[in-house]
């Protein structure tokens, strides 16, 4: 981690995943469906994979959001923000994560913080992420562009 500062460099950690999976043991449902090979890869590595994000949450390193799902629907990034705050993340260095040093991390200077002369798309939620980061996951509406969408799958569209 240390290394990782001094270089300067981002980290996407996409933990999800990986810790769920970690986490998990023959009494999960997830469990069943695993490889033999994966069972036995997580059962090897568990405590390290835990013991390494606890180490990137205790770190200085600039850690940007991201998702190597691809673009199609799925639900990791609703579970990423809590996994991200499981490991010690604090709330707001997760949704900065999301916002300006992402924004930072792909060099979009006009975006990421919410201030005059930025590009900024917004998004409500029932409740302060800094107090419970799962509301992150509930969606109210998305404001992109400009332009209210009351379906949040629909925000793409506007």
């Amino acid at each position: 981690m240390k290394r990782m500062e001094d270089a300067d460099v981002f980290l996407v950690p996409t933990q999800y995943v990986i810790l769920s999976a970690a986490k998990s043991d023959k009494n999960d449902p997830d469990w069943a469906m695993m490889s033999d090979y994966m069972r036995r890869k997580l059962e090897k590595y568990r405590d390290e994979l835990i013991a390494a994000a606890e180490r990137v949450a205790k770190s200085n390193v600039r850690i940007a959001f991201g998702t190597d799902a691809g673009m199609f629907p799925h639900e990791n990034n609703v579970r990423e923000f809590p996994t991200m705050v499981s490991t010690g993340i604090t709330e707001l260095r997760a949704l900065r994560a999301a916002t300006s040093v992402a924004a930072e991390l792909l060099r979009l200077d006009d975006r990421g913080e919410i201030k005059q002369g930025k590009i900024a798309d917004l998004i409500a939620m029932p409740g302060n992420p800094l107090v419970d980061i799962n509301v992150t996951g509930k969606v109210d509406f998305v404001m992109k562009s400009g332009v209210i969408c009351k379906d949040p799958t629909q925000a793409g569209k506007a």
